[in-house]
């Protein structure tokens, strides 16, 4: 393999708060906020992540991250959100069902045109543990 150039020294740095039985006893919140200062890049991102009972077998965790990039090497700005909602149903103590769905949807400029890049996920599982 061929050598190629390395990085220089890159920065990252979170934040993030946490809070619990915010709406019902139970819920969960984390908000987050990340800064990123990379060899090609500079990233400023917020998530929020959050956990809600329905029921006690049942709950749902919607979540958000979106990404501002200012692209170094070349002079583009990129844009990035991913929405997500995961929803559990416990069956037993020991058995649960999973659903994961979302999207990341992309912008990004560049000099002479506009890049747009939309992918989806869905995951379907279950855990039992022993």
């Amino acid at each position: 393999v061929e050598a190629f150039e390395g990085t220089d020294t890159e920065y990252s740095l979170f934040v993030q708060a946490i809070g619990n039985d915010l709406l019902k006893s139970g819920d969960l919140a984390v908000v987050g906020l990340r800064y990123t200062d990379a060899t090609t890049s500079n990233r400023y991102a917020l998530s929020l992540n959050t956990r809600y009972p329905i029921s006690d077998t049942f709950r749902i965790n919607p979540r958000l991250q979106t990404e501002y990039r200012r692209n170094t090497d070349d002079d583009t700005d990129q844009w990035f959100v991913r929405p997500s909602m995961r929803m559990e149903y416990r069956w037993r103590k020991q058995t649960r069902f999973e659903l994961d769905v979302g999207g990341e949807y992309s912008n990004r400029e560049l000099t002479d045109d506009t890049s747009q890049t939309d992918s989806y996920f869905i995951s379907v599982g279950y855990r039992h543990d022993f």
